[in-house]
């Protein structure tokens, strides 16, 4: 057992004391983290701390994992994840979506008018805006149909956000058409706009960890995990990725970021990949 004190992060933890946050931070959320961002979490880790009366970081680390502090505990896993997003964020994935994938699935889809969208760690809500924003503007005739969105997102403070659909200017310019802000958003004042209460209230929005059971959650025909799966090692993902396909109707798509293909090349059971105009993705099997 090591007993060297490590201070580049400006606490003090042994090695093994260190060892045991990243072993409870793995088992509680599934989060794997390369050596290289130790100091970073570390960080994380003396920002909730400081914020508390606990006596020592070795104290505070031990009611973290023994459970005394949940609110301290879901802060910092709170903390861990970057929740870098905008609206249309990577215009090759919305022109599949729009072009190859929506009209698929209203032709699939067309006798039960029904319509059902799962943005998994939809941070603050831009990707599952941004997909409600394509479908009013390109199939008006959705509008007849029982539409339902769901995004996830493990943060509480982020769902929050989300739910208000409160963005701020420099929010709105990264990647928002003009016509979708004088369509779907109210200025509030000169630094704040908010869509609109009858957009927002299109969406659920709820607190969800991605290593937890999806089970309360309906089936879906389109589930986006983009940008996440980054964080777990490659068991993790492939237990997620399984898990997600399970949520997926029939003949419903799975879109995962691009990197992340690399590390699930194999697809789910009865799940198969394919690849339209240089885009992967995941189809259930209709069979």
């Amino acid at each position: 057992m090591s007993d060297a004190l490590l201070q580049d992060s400006g606490i003090n933890l042994t090695e093994d004391q260190v060892t045991m946050m990243f072993t409870y931070i793995r088992s509680k959320t599934g989060m794997v983290f390369a050596p290289r961002l130790k100091t970073w979490v570390l960080k994380q880790f003396e920002m909730i701390y400081k914020a508390t009366k606990s006596i020592s970081p070795g104290q505070f680390l031990l009611d973290l994992i023994g459970e005394r502090k949940p609110m301290e505990a879901q802060a910092f896993f709170e903390s861990l994840t970057v929740h870098e997003t905008m609206f249309y964020r990577d215009k090759k994935y919305f022109s599949f979506v729009k072009d190859t994938m929506l009209p698929d699935l209203i032709n699939k889809n067309r006798l039960k008018k029904s319509l059902s969208i799962w943005i998994a760690a939809g941070s603050s809500g831009q990707e599952i805006y941004s997909i409600l924003f394509t479908i009013l503007n390109n199939f008006p005739e959705l509008l007849s149909w029982n539409l339902n969105f769901y995004s996830t997102d493990i943060s509480s403070q982020i769902i929050k956000k989300a739910k208000d659909g409160m963005y701020e200017a420099h929010e709105i310019q990264r990647g928002l058409e003009p016509a979708d802000l004088t369509k779907f958003f109210i200025k509030l004042n000169d630094r704040n706009w908010q869509i609109k209460p009858e957009f927002r209230s299109k969406v659920t929005f709820q607190t969800s960890n991605l290593v937890e059971s999806f089970a309360m959650l309906p089936t879906f025909d389109f589930i986006s995990c983009r940008n996440v799966l980054i964080y777990f090692d490659d068991t993790t993902k492939m237990d997620i990725v399984k898990r997600l396909g399970d949520n997926l109707n029939k003949g419903g798509y799975l879109i995962l970021g691009q990197v992340d293909y690399i590390n699930c090349k194999i697809p789910p059971q009865g799940v198969s990949y394919k690849i339209a105009d240089g885009f992967p993705y995941y189809i259930k099997d209709q069979a």
